[in-house]
């Protein structure tokens, strides 16, 4: 029997290069490129699609949210349960997912049933059924839901704050109200998927166990995908509403603090070294704001920040929920953490203790193809070259206190901050 060491922690080594999977990438008959992480011993297969069809792409966000959430209950062919029962019986698992600007459907699978899954998957794009009964469930559930949460001080805070930086009628910053959801009507999920779901093709993710049989499939389900011309699009300037705002909420206990603004993305040259000082400042849980309002203070169970990546722009946020009874001494806290990291700057002990904690966050983000995969779609959908991330690791390891020092005085002053204050 092996006796544990309880005196001498293990040893630690500084992290090196990181391994990683350059994808192989290929065009299909209709221009949708084909990114592939191969490399999986196991027989299983990642599939993703991403189609530029966010919400915003509707004034009425709700008829985008809810032709993805139909897009899975059945086709033409089949009803939701017979859909439903046909890909359980082949063990796989389809995801639809969307947000303000792209829609994504994951298909996870063993690869000797890729090409039974990728027919359904096809048969689902192709020929959603878009059931008007199954549709007012949808909607009287999701009317439930918005009421719920309207009662919840988080909710109202992000809600508030993005509607405070981005602009209310914005179409990040917007929220679909009752009104928006009862108004939907099934031909309005027909006219969206028509108009979008096809405007130009879509972009493919790979991963895991790739064989001959994967590559003949995705070539002939969604290589076959037709291809229309593109939707014009009206992109909207951001409206942001400086200062602090207060949302009262009867009856809550509780109240929700967020911070907020406009900043730059991945692609700028001070973003690797911002990433650095938001993290030192509020981004983990050994950050400045953390062991002020929870461990010295005890104001809050958790404090987060962090920058939130949209298609046409990016916003840092930092949230925490608290009492009220603590909430002004919590923000008088806050303020004084902001005055001080500008003032004294990050130490050479505090800038290692986070370059270790955001390296090790991107060894177990390059853990394999299918985690691999993950950080290619940030890549993709920003714009980003191939050894982005490669890049990224270097300049976190080799900034310097001045460096990270410089960029918090040029993007982290507090009064350039939106305060929403919910509860």
């Amino acid at each position: 029997m092996i006796t544990p060491d309880r005196i001498n922690g293990p040893l630690t080594h500084q992290i090196g290069s990181i391994q990683w999977t350059q994808p192989q990438v290929r065009s299909l008959a209709n221009d949708a490129m084909v990114y592939c992480l191969g490399g999986l011993d196991v027989d299983v297969v990642k599939i993703e699609l991403i189609f530029p069809a966010g919400t915003k792409y509707h004034k009425n966000l709700s008829v985008g949210s809810f032709t993805q959430q139909l897009l899975k209950e059945g086709t033409v062919r089949q009803d939701s349960s017979t859909f439903n029962d046909a890909i359980d019986y082949y063990g796989a698992f389809v995801s639809v997912e969307t947000d303000r600007d792209y829609l994504t459907i994951s298909v996870f699978c063993r690869t000797a049933f890729v090409h039974p899954v990728m027919a359904l998957v096809h048969e689902m794009i192709m020929e959603p059924r878009f059931d008007a009964d199954l549709l007012e469930i949808k909607k009287r559930n999701s009317i439930q839901n918005l009421l719920t949460n309207r009662k919840k001080v988080a909710f109202q805070s992000r809600v508030g704050l993005i509607g405070a930086v981005l602009g209310e009628q914005h179409y990040y910053g917007r929220i679909s109200d009752t009104s928006d959801m009862q108004q939907v009507e099934r031909a309005d999920l027909v006219a969206f998927h028509a108009a979008h779901y096809f405007k130009s093709p879509p972009r493919v993710i790979v991963a895991g166990k790739i064989t001959p049989d994967v590559n003949r499939s995705i070539e002939e389900f969604v290589g076959s995908l037709p291809v229309t011309s593109a939707y014009s699009f009206q992109k909207l300037a951001t409206q942001t509403t400086a200062g602090i705002h207060r949302r009262p909420l009867e009856g809550a206990i509780q109240q929700s603090i967020r911070l907020g603004k406009l900043t730059i993305g991945p692609s700028h040259a001070d973003a690797t070294a911002l990433d650095v000082a938001i993290t030192a400042l509020g981004g983990y849980f050994g950050s400045r704001l953390m062991d002020n309002l929870r461990e010295r203070n005890g104001f809050t169970y958790g404090v987060h920040m962090s920058i939130d990546q949209f298609q046409e722009g990016a916003m840092i946020s930092m949230h925490t929920e608290l009492g009220k009874e603590y909430c002004d001494d919590a923000l008088r806290e806050i303020d004084l953490e902001f005055e001080k990291f500008l003032s004294e700057g990050i130490s050479e002990d505090e800038l290692q203790t986070v370059k270790n904690y955001l390296c090790g966050s991107l060894v177990k983000e390059a853990d394999g193809s299918i985690a691999q995969s993950e950080l290619l779609r940030f890549r993709l959908l920003n714009g980003l070259p191939d050894n982005a991330h490669e890049q990224v690791t270097h300049k976190i390891q080799h900034l310097s206190v001045a460096e990270v020092n410089a960029v918090a005085q040029k993007y982290l002053q507090r009064d350039s901050f939106v305060t929403v204050i919910a509860g």
